[in-house]
């Protein structure tokens, strides 16, 4: 009897978003008749979900660090070798550079049995510096990257990347966390855009992600408190993070704790989607691209910079939002300002590009499919 393909995940950590995108892609290989498991080192999700067989974590060795500003942890899982020995994989999809050092040792099992391994990352991020921990491990990346069998992109940006630097075939499976709409959430979605910019002097923006300094958060509250006089202009910030504290006093000391909302993290989506459908703005000043993809399917117009480059498929050309090329708050404020001045017309055109952009590319269904058809072929099963 013939031994059934297997394919392996390695992920330094999965948060909770994360875990029904895995489970969806365990069901997805299972239903092709190819076994998944999914190693990790650091758990963020939900305990109760993460006890599926799918799921197989490996104790690893935490070490903190500040890279460009932001507070990481390098997560090493020195059992990996083994447990991928145990397992005995077909192929590998790994993290690209933020899984170090355990790329290296996905790497070195490949080469070592023969084994292929497909890099799932974003590339390069465009209009970021590289960090000095990527400049010290130049050449252990590019090897690592040198001997993968593909890509699998999270954005056109990063294939466009991967593809010319590295002379590998790529896919572009968009990164999402949410599903494609069912015809019966679609109907409500274009109902609720020929309502929400009834009142076109209102604007109710709102943020969505971690409070940390990389995010820019601050750069609302004041333009906020710029265009307060001009306009019905509020703010919801959803999120937790330890500058939490720090953004709430600059807002006191704006003078606009009646205009900003601060609901710390929510995690239930209905939840979530009662405060996306009652505002008519996303606005996300710093980095992180997820969040745009979670605004888009509400069909929220979007201002963004410089995110994860999937900022660039979602809002610069979908035209789904208006993107600037180098955050500040004169820039911030001129964009808020702009968005303000459209007609209802334009207004609700951003809107129905967003929506087309997520039902068309950017859901989790396009997302496993491509993904399971690339790794599938590179694996030789199909």
């Amino acid at each position: 009897m013939k031994t059934p393909a297997r394919v392996a995940l390695v992920n330094r950590m999965i948060p909770d978003y994360r875990i029904d995108y895995i489970l969806k892609l365990f069901d997805k290989f299972n239903k092709d008749g190819i076994e998944m498991v999914s190693f990790y080192g650091r758990q963020e999700g939900d305990p109760l979900k993460m006890q599926a067989a799918v799921f197989r974590k490996i104790k690893c060795l935490q070490l903190p660090i500040n890279i460009g500003g932001m507070s990481e942890r390098i997560v090493f899982m020195p059992f990996l070798f083994y447990s991928l020995r145990r397992w005995k994989p077909s192929i590998i999809i790994t993290e690209d550079i933020s899984a170090m050092p355990n790329c290296i040792t996905v790497m070195m099992y490949s080469l070592i049995f023969r084994v292929p391994y497909l890099i799932h990352g974003l590339g390069k991020i465009p209009n970021r510096k590289s960090s000095w921990l990527k400049s010290l491990l130049y050449y252990p990346i590019k090897v690592f990257r040198e001997n993968c069998s593909g890509f699998i992109c999270y954005s056109e940006q990063a294939k466009k990347y991967y593809s010319e630097t590295y002379k590998k075939e790529c896919c572009v499976a968009y990164n999402s966390v949410y599903k494609k709409h069912s015809l019966s959430e679609k109907k409500e979605i274009v109902k609720l855009i020929k309502t929400r910019y009834s009142n076109n002097e209102k604007c109710k923006i709102v943020y969505l992600g971690r409070l940390s300094p990389q995010k820019k958060v601050d750069l609302i509250l004041k333009a906020v408190a710029k265009l307060k006089r001009k306009y019905n202009i509020s703010a919801v910030i959803i999120g937790s993070g330890k500058i939490k504290s720090d953004l709430e006093n600059i807002a006191e000391n704006l003078n606009i704790t009646d205009r900003v909302a601060f609901t710390g993290e929510i995690y239930s989506k209905e939840d979530k989607s009662k405060i996306l459908n009652n505002c008519q703005l996303g606005v996300l000043p710093g980095l992180g691209g997820l969040a745009i993809q979670e605004m888009l399917w509400h069909a929220l117009p979007v201002i963004t910079s410089s995110a994860d480059g999937t900022e660039i498929d979602m809002v610069k050309n979908a035209s789904s939002g208006i993107y600037i090329k180098n955050m500040t708050l004169n820039a911030l404020v001129k964009s808020i300002d702009s968005f303000i001045k459209m007609t209802r017309v334009q207004k609700k055109e951003m809107s129905i590009n967003g929506l087309n952009i997520v039902i068309q590319k950017y859901n989790i269904n396009n997302m496993i499919n491509i993904l399971v058809s690339f790794t599938e072929r590179k694996a030789g099963v199909r």
